[in-house]
C-alpha cells in the first residue's frame, strides 16, 4: 500500500468494474497514459477498500461517439502508482521547509497543460519564484 493521501472522485463504480469518463475532440485509439495513471489509483483505493481487484476501464467520449478501452498491465500501472508515490515520500523527506522543497523542484512552464490552467501558472509562478 501506499501512505501518501489521494483526493480524487471515481466517475462510475460497478461491482467489480472502475470507470473513468473522458471528453476529447477526437476519437481516441488507446488509453493516454496519464489517464490510466489515475484510473489505476482508483483501481487500488477499490482494492484497498474491498479486498478486490476491479476491472479499470476508460471510456472517451468524443462528438462522433464514444470508444472504451479496458486496461491491460494492470500489474505495470499499479507499480508505477507505487513507485511515483515512493518519489513523492522521498522529496518530501528530503527538505525541511517549503522554500527547500521549492529549490528541488521547478516547475517547466513550457508544457502545454499550463497555458489551459492560468490561475495554476500565475499561482505556481509565485511559488517558485518565476
Amino acid at each position: 500500500g501506499i501512505e501518501i493521501p489521494i483526493i480524487g472522485y471515481i466517475d462510475l463504480r460497478y461491482p467489480g468494474e472502475v470507470r473513468e469518463l473522458k471528453t476529447s475532440s477526437k476519437r481516441r485509439r488507446s488509453i493516454i497514459d496519464d489517464h490510466a495513471f489515475q484510473v489505476s489509483t482508483y483501481a487500488m483505493a477499490i482494492r484497498q477498500e474491498s479486498g478486490v481487484w476491479p476491472s479499470a476501464v476508460l471510456d472517451y467520449i468524443c462528438p462522433t461517439g464514444m470508444e472504451s478501452f479496458q486496461l491491460k498491465n494492470g500489474n505495470q500501472w499499479v507499480k508505477r502508482v507505487i513507485d511515483t508515490a515512493n518519489s513523492i515520500r522521498s522529496l518530501l523527506a528530503s527538505a525541511s521547509t517549503e522554500a527547500e522543497l521549492c529549490q528541488l523542484v521547478q516547475p517547466d512552464f513550457s508544457k502545454a497543460l499550463w497555458r489551459y490552467r492560468p490561475n495554476s501558472r500565475a499561482a505556481a509562478k509565485s511559488l517558485f519564484e518565476c
